[in-house]
């Protein structure tokens, strides 16, 4: 990452009390209402991100208008972080400058609990003196370091030694504080930043070089439409585009054209030029952001309000865009819950309370409602999951699941898909969609992508399906939705009968042999050594086991199924 994670406190809206924005990711979403400071964390990244950095660095002093600083009555100092985590790109660049025991001993300083600070990380604050506004590690952090005692005098010695490529010093004002400082310089990295804002239009003209609002964006696509033939891959960043547009809209023929007289961008398509701003707001403004995106390299991208004009769809398009066919890190302000599943982003909660704005990172599924309710959602205006599969128990659960998984690992139980159970006697009470049958419990209500799993229950190829399971059929059939009623008895007739085995002799004494193995027998049902009647395995337990082994999908109908379920996951997801 570009910035591994960065602290604030004292800036704008950003009280007394360090404000951590960590660990960050390459899609970094900063979530809250109007007015609780998102776009101030945006304004501190582009306008004094790189100058606190080199104010970090002993070099100069931080430049604040008198609206950057904090309006409290206690005028809060600044006080600037930055983290090195411990599985990071920045550490890795602290351990690779040193060997052996030297290595060791830069870790063990780097791993105590005032850099810690109880985080996967090792953070470098600086506060800002009084005398001259510079930037400095506290003399108290400094002591500290001290008195937990890492090292011996002598190792603090030897590792100073080895950063500064000096000799002699004294512990107190060499060693411990030189040595803290050189470690600080590895962290210290200063990206380009920057800003593209919530208002954005493409205009003719030319605009500031680090305008990415649209304006001027004619000018940079036309050198990405036809780069100098020294930067061919910026050619490649043209198609990217294109590729994107493509999905968009829904047409493979669609391309951009920047024309000679560059007043324009022209949209080719089923053999017609149109103007983009002909294709619609949303179309227009996703385009913007998608060439600003694309035409930008190995850089921090801030980007304001990113979902405004864009349906749900096209908001989850851009950001999956920004993920895989770029190369920036970016932090999003956004008012939208559509983004939350974003797979792979961070999620900060962004609040003003008691006068001051306070960042939390969003790890936990209770925080991901919170942060739904802060934007003002309900359970009216959402449901749990893009679709729902409902099965009759716990082992129908982990089966599916280990298919699911096996098919495609991308998809997350929880974020894409929920998983829910009906038990087998409440089949009767269940209804896709029957508004004629009061009693029956509308699932669709719940969710209107469904699907549903059942055992036929049958006990040979011509026994017929009962009528609840028919009426099932038939209604999810209805979609979007479908129920996949099994081709053998129960689900477990899926399982490879040898791995069936295997599983209930490890969990089961005294098996002598498994009573039934065929396509309509009860796979789970053993005798004893001693004894005629049969006896059923733990379904559970028995799941558990088998789901160690890879799936056979060659059994029966399953391939068909599963590869059924993930399309419709898939397809519930806007994938």
């Amino acid at each position: 990452m570009l910035i591994e994670g960065f602290g604030i406190a004292g800036y704008r809206s950003f009280g007394s009390e360090l404000q951590k924005i960590s660990p960050c990711s390459k899609v970094n979403l900063l979530v809250g209402q109007n007015n609780s400071g998102k776009s101030n964390v945006l304004l501190f990244l582009k306008s004094h991100f790189k100058s606190a950095v080199e104010a970090a660095r002993g070099r100069t002093a931080p430049q604040f208008s008198e609206l950057d600083k904090h309006l409290a009555p206690q005028n809060a100092p600044f006080v600037f972080a930055l983290a090195a985590p411990f599985n990071g790109e920045v550490f890795h660049k602290i351990e690779a400058n040193l060997q052996g025991e030297q290595r060791k001993r830069a870790n063990a300083v780097l791993r105590t609990p005032s850099f810690t600070q109880g985080d996967a990380a090792a953070w470098f604050v600086f506060h800002q003196r009084t005398t001259d506004n510079r930037l400095e590690i506290s003399s108290d952090f400094v002591e500290r370091i001290k008195a937990e005692a890492p090292l011996s005098t002598t190792e603090w010695s030897s590792l100073w030694k080895s950063l500064t490529h000096q000799h002699g010093g004294s512990f107190d004002v060499h060693w411990v504080p030189e040595t803290i400082g050189r470690l600080r310089n590895e962290v210290l990295n200063a990206p380009d930043v920057t800003l593209i804002p919530a208002i954005r239009r493409i205009d003719v003209g030319r605009a500031e070089e680090e305008d990415y609002s649209g304006l001027g964006l004619i000018e940079k696509l036309a050198r990405l439409q036809n780069p100098p033939i020294i930067e061919g891959e910026l050619r490649t960043r043209f198609e990217r585009i294109n590729t994107f547009l493509r999905d968009v809209v829904g047409n493979q023929s669609a391309t951009l054209e920047v024309p000679y007289e560059r007043d324009m961008i022209v949209v080719q398509m089923d053999g017609r030029r149109l103007p983009l701003s002909s294709l619609g707001t949303g179309v227009h403004e996703v385009t913007i952001l998608a060439a600003a995106a694309t035409a930008l390299s190995n850089r921090v991208v801030c980007i304001e309000e990113p979902e405004l004009h864009l349906h749900p769809l096209l908001q989850k398009k851009l950001v999956r865009y920004l993920q895989a066919k770029t190369d920036n890190q970016y932090f999003l302000t956004t008012h939208s819950a559509h983004l939350l599943d974003t797979q792979g982003a961070a999620i900060f909660h962004v609040r003003y309370q008691n006068g001051s704005t306070t960042v939390e990172r969003v790890e936990t599924a209770a925080a991901r409602s919170c942060v739904c309710v802060d934007l003002g959602y309900r359970a009216s205006d959402l449901v749990q999951a893009n679709c729902v599969i409902w099965v009759e128990g716990p082992s129908d659960r982990i089966y599916l699941n280990h298919w699911i998984r096996t098919f495609d690992s991308n998809l997350v139980e929880g974020v894409h898909y929920s998983i829910m159970f009906y038990g087998g006697r409440l089949l009767s009470h269940l209804s896709a969609d029957d508004p004629e049958v009061t009693e029956f419990i509308s699932l669709r209500r719940l969710n209107r992508y469904i699907a549903i799993v059942i055992d036929s229950d049958r006990s040979s190829a011509h026994a017929p399906l009962n009528a609840t399971k028919r009426r099932l059929r038939d209604e999810f059939a209805g979609g979007p939705g479908f129920a996949w009623i099994t081709k053998g008895r129960e689900i477990e007739n899926y399982l490879p009968i040898a791995n069936v085995e295997v599983s209930v002799r490890s969990i089961h004494r005294d098996v002598k042999r498994l009573a039934g193995t065929g396509q309509f027998d009860h796979v789970l049902n053993y005798q004893r050594s001693k004894g005629s009647r049969p006896y059923t395995a733990d379904k559970v337990k028995v799941a558990h086991e088998i789901v160690k082994q890879p799936a056979d999908f060659s059994i029966l109908d399953l391939k068909k199924w599963v590869e059924k379920t993930v399309s419709f996951i898939r397809e519930a997801n806007d994938f």
